[in-house]
């Protein structure tokens, strides 16, 4: 269903990046397919338990990476 929605509401959209950039067609098809998928993402998280602020908090400073494991033992 997303599949369908996106592809009827992009048809003819543009968006005005505001720096004199307007992206349109395959890259604003494309640009909104990723944004859906991080949406995927988050909302996964978020039924496990992990809140997303909390979640980028942890990343480390050495590596830049986030965690890629959440382990709960008892309540902790």
């Amino acid at each position: 269903m997303r599949t369908q929605l996106l592809e009827r509401g992009l048809d003819g959209a543009l968006f005005d990046v505001g720096d004199g950039r307007v992206l349109e067609g395959d890259v604003m098809n494309s640009l909104c397919r990723i944004l859906a998928s991080m949406e995927d993402a988050f909302v996964a998280l978020e039924r496990r338990g992990v809140n997303l602020k909390m979640h980028t908090e942890r990343l480390d400073p050495e590596t830049g990476k986030l965690p890629v494991y959440h382990v709960v033992h008892g309540r902790e």
